[in-house]
């Protein structure tokens, strides 16, 4: 990997610097390859967080190990200050380089970082003021962490224009469909941001050491990829130029995009903070734990509708109806393909699963719930591609909107499910809420683009679920009829190996079937 990133850097380019035309380093890679890549780093991020997580906790300390978590939150919020920008230039470029308008990738990248990079300063500055306050008064940090709290608030604000100028770069090279390149910087940063910990309180136990480490880490990985990008946007080294009117578009875009980001958090916490209100603390127990659980598999749907938004924006702008169409059922299949089979299994086997990995109490509370969720999430990661598309076809205001429509409705919802349910009723509520957000995106997609987007997921859907749900239940009563572990074995593999051929003979088509391992291995075209 190194190795390819050095060839990369190396590598000489053209000598005219203000190319008219796309970079041949542009490349149009499948959505398939693309998706694989940004799983990668999803995942390396996870493992490595498996692995170095709980010896960072014996070496620095609950305590301190609790303040970086708050102080990550906290610029992590921060970010916002993005204003949706990053989004808006990858849409923008893509277009671009869709189109025949070739010469303006400089213009909108320098104005957008430019945005974004003075952005990150102010917030940096109020929150360099406002650390002190957050330490001593905010957080409920032990006194004699006080002043690592302070130092370590101060040095992760200093990061914070360093962060959204990535932003601005990663979207640039989104832009161009190089998922390959960001996830090459992403995966080793990602890494880095969880092994680092463990170094540093290997040599000295210091919360501040630690954030300056992590910061160095983004300081040095933004500068890569910007090297990375300018390799495949040449015309970059023609130096800064900064443009009003490239910029007021981005603005006007990102500023609904802004919206989604707000309001969100609120959509994913509210029912955790309205069963800790009307309920218990330990409510809030059983509900977050099978949620997290289930909801790591959005990291699959959010990998594909990552990888499907340059595609989009591109065609969109260039007005191809068939490309769209192409992306969108081949997002469609699959979130479908990746979804299926572990929804079909925690849906029907939810109690039990919670037993086996927590313990009775959980599997008694938790395991209904674990049930509903699962189905929710499927819907929820269908809906990221209409989602993605209304942003690609200049409309983020309309999901935006949606959402503030749904904050409101979610509160009634929770407030009347946890009354009757509980826990159950707060999974509930967010399901019914996700289909609904769902049931919004593919109508409003479809009428924007004139594509009957809804139809091609219900049918796909239609192919997939019941096979599914029909061998996982089979697999499940030969598993439970009997406490033999040969024959329970046997269930298990029944269960897997039918949900694959469900999967391969209903989830894709003939066409799809043939293609799938070039799609996956092959180079880029």
């Amino acid at each position: 990997m190194l190795k390819r990133l050095g060839e990369f850097l190396l590598k000489p380019v053209s000598s005219n610097r203000l190319v008219k035309y796309p970079s041949p380093l542009v490349k149009c890679p499948s959505l398939a390859r693309n998706s694989l890549f940004n799983l990668c780093g999803q995942v390396s991020q996870m493992l490595a967080a498996l692995v170095f997580l709980p010896l960072t906790v014996r070496l620095l300390g609950a305590e301190r190990v609790g303040i970086l978590s708050l102080v990550w939150i906290l610029l992590g919020y921060l970010s916002v200050l993005d204003l949706g920008i990053g989004r808006a230039l990858t849409r923008a470029v893509a277009t671009a380089v869709a189109t025949p308008c070739y010469g303006t990738a400089r213009r909108l990248f320098w104005s957008a970082a430019t945005a974004q990079a003075l952005a990150g300063v102010v917030g940096s500055v109020v929150l360099m003021v406002l650390a002190p306050r957050l330490a001593e008064r905010v957080l409920t940090v032990p006194g004699w962490l006080v002043a690592e709290a302070h130092l370590g608030i101060a040095i992760a604000a200093s990061s914070l224009p360093v962060v959204l100028f990535s932003s601005s770069v990663a979207g640039l090279l989104q832009a161009a469909e190089r998922f390959d390149l960001t996830n090459l910087v992403a995966m080793p940063a990602a890494v880095l941001s969880q092994a680092l910990p463990f170094l540093c309180a290997l040599w000295y136990p210091s919360v501040p050491l630690v954030v300056s480490a992590l910061v160095g880490t983004r300081v040095v990985s933004a500068l890569v990829m910007y090297a990375l990008a300018r390799r495949v946007f040449p015309e970059l080294d023609a130096g800064w130029e900064f443009s009003w009117r490239e910029l007021r578009p981005l603005l006007a875009f990102g500023g609904w995009v802004s919206v989604s980001n707000i309001v969100n958090p609120l959509l994913m916490y509210l029912d955790r903070f309205m069963l800790g209100v009307m309920m218990s603390m330990a409510a809030v127990t059983y509900y977050s734990v099978p949620y997290q659980a289930v909801n790591s598999l959005s990291v699959l749907a959010g990998s594909i509708a990552l990888a499907a938004y340059p595609a989009l924006s591109g065609a969109a702008g260039s007005c191809q109806v068939f490309r769209l169409q192409s992306v969108i059922s081949g997002g469609v299949k699959a979130v479908v393909c990746l979804l299926g089979l572990p929804v079909a299994v925690v849906a029907c086997f939810g109690p039990e699963l919670m037993r086996l990995w927590m313990d009775l109490a959980f599997g008694q509370h938790s395991g209904r719930a674990l049930q509903i969720l699962a189905l929710g999430v499927l819907v929820n990661g269908l809906a990221t591609l209409p989602y993605s598309l209304l942003q690609a076809s200049g409309r983020p205001d309309l999901p935006a909107k949606f959402h503030l429509i749904e904050l409101p409705l979610h509160l009634v919802l929770l407030w009347i499910f946890i009354r009757m349910w509980g826990v159950e009723g707060a999974a509930l509520a967010w399901t019914v809420r996700a289909t609904i957000d769902a049931a919004l995106l593919f109508t409003a997609a479809s009428r924007v683009t004139g594509l009957a987007l809804a139809n091609v997921a219900l049918t796909r859907l239609l192919r997939v679920l019941p096979a599914l749900l029909v061998i996982t239940a089979a697999g499940g009563w030969i598993w439970s009829a009997t406490a033999l572990g040969l024959v329970r074995a046997a269930g298990a593999v029944l269960l897997v190996l039918g949900g694959c051929a469900v999967l391969w003979w209903r989830g894709l088509d003939e066409e799809d079937r043939k293609r799938l391992p070039g799609l996956v291995l092959s180079e880029h075209k």
